[in-house]
């Protein structure tokens, strides 16, 4: 949810009917005392719920692991439960509040997370030492249709947290690369590829992207070559930043709404 960069991943949102292929983008992460954070993920189960507006929910699942859960609108439901998170978890302490402008702050022993009523953004701090751990960016669900059945693109953005930052995780690939903080990649299971949406930052905090359908990890938004363009021929880049680039082959990356 950054100077821009970001994680974008196209996924289903988990619930009834079946998602397919939709689409989660965050820019990048931060922190230093490592906790986790689940996100996008539904159902239920033992960890306290607490409701942020009528579209999302907090879990509290541990003092340094918290789940995000958002929703389309207020009609859906039948989610199902999660193949990846833990269902069932004892008691934690936490504190809740709520702001007279609606804002919600939520507290364990470890980390602190504020909702704003205004964004419907999230943020988290370190409890002991205050400092900005990570920041949700936008997320978006665009109706869609596959295979004739009704489902959700959804769109996760992330903040970056320090431009030295390492993004590690993700399975394994076959493209050479350990550090994908801003690597495009394009995550399905195939022979040789194993997708694991957890990724790990060296700001010290770890992101699981619970969700189980084609999924884009730093999309780029400048395609070299028309996505309607075929045959064979030559493509001139020119470098308008010094740094690493990264190239990505393949379809282009989906937009909400439109056909890849």
């Amino acid at each position: 949810e950054f100077p821009a960069q970001f994680l974008r991943e196209v996924s289903s949102a988990a619930m009834a009917p079946q998602p397919s292929a939709p689409l989660g983008r965050r820019r990048q992460l931060l922190a230093v005392k490592c906790f986790c954070l689940l996100a996008v993920a539904a159902g239920g189960g033992s960890a306290a719920v607490v409701p942020l507006g009528a579209l999302s929910e907090l879990h509290v699942c541990a003092d340094k692991i918290l789940r995000v859960v958002h929703r389309p609108g207020a009609a859906t439901e039948s989610w199902r439960p999660s193949l990846i998170a833990r269902a069932d978890w004892p008691p934690v302490a936490y504190n809740a509040s709520v702001a007279a402008a609606g804002d919600v702050v939520v507290e364990t022993n470890a980390v602190v997370a504020h909702w704003s009523a205004t964004s419907g953004r999230l943020t988290f701090t370190d409890r002991q030492s205050g400092r900005v751990v990570l920041q949700e960016g936008n997320h978006n669900f665009t109706e869609t249709e596959d295979l004739g059945r009704s489902t959700w693109q959804v769109e996760q953005t992330w903040l970056e947290g320090s431009p030295t930052e390492g993004l590690y995780g993700g399975g394994e690939y076959q493209n050479g690369l350990v550090n994908f903080k801003n690597a495009p990649v394009e995550m399905i299971q195939f022979n040789t590829e194993a997708v694991v949406p957890f990724f790990w930052s060296t700001e010290g905090y770890g992101i699981l992207w619970d969700n189980y359908a084609w999924t884009y990890l730093n999309p780029s938004d400048k395609a070299l070559v028309a996505p309607v363009s075929s045959g064979s021929g030559s493509v001139r880049f020119q470098p308008e930043a010094p740094g690493d680039h990264f190239f990505f082959v393949g379809r282009a990356f989906p937009r909400p709404g439109k056909t890849p």
